[in-house]
């Protein structure tokens, strides 16, 4: 089930983007499942305009696909009768209809009509030089390959460069909107299914909110022929031509490897080579380089794609027990094994986006300029919040376990032992404890300590989504 959730920010834009007269060029990316083509089809919406997606076929073929979307959408029966048959008479009739009104036209999955026909960047480019950009049309181009988009579209050697009016890196959602999609499950298990599912709406909105998390997991991810059961293998195919090295690369982090000498010894690739794929395992959003927000160490590297963080820690380690349909015991081991592994550090995540929630609300009185970790030797923090502006330092732990007041209390006085050894000297210091449940934590909040519990993210979230749901009426 198709479900819509935030993208206000999104929506706002391309809205202000059509508000103007003038002939516009739009690139969306993003990869796969993250909510591009719902977010377009909502855009499109009450304009007059059509979206059109591609597909890997003959151009003939598609454009008779196209003629006919063309010809419901502005009107033009002729189409049906005469379609039309290349991409240049597509888009100059596109031209003359968008000389005087306003008129969208939206190319989903564009990657696929370029491999279908490589000239189509330099032809579009000419006839928007020649004609379109003299009209009133927004010319929205999509796609869900990132390394296509980027290398071929948006870099300064692509044909459709300086043309491009503006382009938009679509994200994953706040983890405070999972709830909108399995609004029975408890909040326990709202910060689960991030921990499996990310922000990703496509897999967000395939959970079936009847079924328990673990039945879910078994069903679309772990069962042999399941939806996601390749998918990891499917994403990779789709970015990048030597999936066998990068697919070790993401095997060696999910293991454990975090530097580079780590992944290096793992994979056995060259050391140049090796650089070169994780930079593109970063620029994809796959990967993240970790460095301390503040001092300096050697960077550390995760993946930051938490459905690929599990994948590779479970389909990809136990592939010979679910291909033997053994997806049963291995479901087993991930229900006592999640908790431990990898809930922890989604939780260090939804933490993050709770206190810049808590910010934007006036709850915690700070202007973030840096956020990130911090660690130095055997010391390390959760959270760092450093605002520059008012010389201010918000240190935080976030802990995925029940804490007594005790436990609470020498988090606290750990993290102001702590930082006295971050280089940075604030004219103020905020302490956060973060945990899913603090045993009488309102008297934490009495001896200035910041808390958030799971009951911080029931609240934070029923209100996201109650302005979510009041902009969607």
């Amino acid at each position: 089930m198709a479900v819509f959730v935030d993208r206000t920010r999104e929506l706002g834009l391309l809205e202000n983007l059509w508000s103007s007269d003038r002939a516009v060029m739009l690139v969306v990316y993003g990869r796969r499942r993250i909510g591009k083509t719902l977010l377009l089809k909502k855009f499109l919406e009450g304009k007059r305009g059509v979206y059109l997606l591609a597909e890997e076929v003959e151009e003939k073929e598609l454009m008779r696909e196209f003629s006919e979307r063309i010809a419901e959408a502005l009107d033009l029966p002729i189409l049906k009768i005469a379609p039309i048959d290349t991409w240049r008479k597509l888009l100059k009739l596109i031209a003359k209809y968008a000389r005087k009104d306003r008129v969208l036209v939206i190319i989903d999955e564009f990657q696929y009509a370029v491999r279908v026909n490589p000239a189509l960047l330099s032809m579009i480019q000419a006839l928007w030089d020649e004609e379109l950009s003299k009209t009133k049309i927004m010319l929205v181009l999509c796609g869900s390959i990132v390394s296509f988009i980027e290398d071929k579209v948006l870099s300064e050697k692509a044909p459709l460069y300086g043309r491009i009016t503006s382009n938009m890196r679509i994200e994953e959602l706040s983890p405070l909107y999972i709830p909108a999609f399995t609004p029975n499950w408890d909040n326990v298990d709202h910060i689960r299914a991030y921990t499996v599912f990310g922000g990703i709406p496509g897999y967000l909105a395939s959970i079936d909110p009847e079924k328990t998390l673990w039945d879910n997991i078994r069903d679309l991810i772990l069962r042999k022929n399941s939806p996601y059961f390749d998918e990891a293998k499917k994403l990779l195919r789709e970015e990048v031509r030597e999936v066998t090295r990068y697919y070790s690369i993401l095997e060696a982090v999910a293991s454990g490897a975090t530097r580079f000498s780590e992944i290096l010894n793992h994979t056995g690739i060259p050391r140049e080579s090796l650089y070169k794929y994780i930079q593109i395992l970063v620029e994809m959003n796959i990967l993240e380089k970790q460095t301390p927000i503040l001092g300096k160490a050697k960077p550390v590297y995760r993946i930051r794609d938490r459905f690929l963080q599990f994948w590779f820690r479970y389909n990809a380690r136990y592939r010979t027990a679910l291909e033997l349909e053994l997806e049963d015991k291995v479901l087993e081991h991930v229900r006592q094994d999640l908790d431990k592994t990898l809930t922890p550090s989604a939780w260090e995540e939804v933490t993050k986006h709770i206190v810049v929630e808590l910010i934007r609300n006036n709850e915690i009185d700070i202007t973030p300029t840096r956020i990130g970790k911090w660690w130095h030797r055997d010391k390390e923090v959760d959270l760092v919040v450093v605002d520059d502006i008012n010389n201010k330092l918000l240190v935080g732990e976030a802990k995925w376990s029940k804490l007594s007041l005790s436990d609470a209390r020498r988090i606290a006085y750990r993290l102001e032992e702590i930082i006295e050894e971050i280089p940075y000297k604030p004219k103020q210091t905020l302490i956060l404890v973060s945990a899913p449940e603090i045993a009488d934590h309102s008297k934490l909040v009495e001896e200035g300590i910041i808390t958030i519990t799971i009951d911080t993210y029931r609240r934070l979230s029923k209100n996201k989504l109650a302005i979510h749901g009041k902009k969607n009426k």
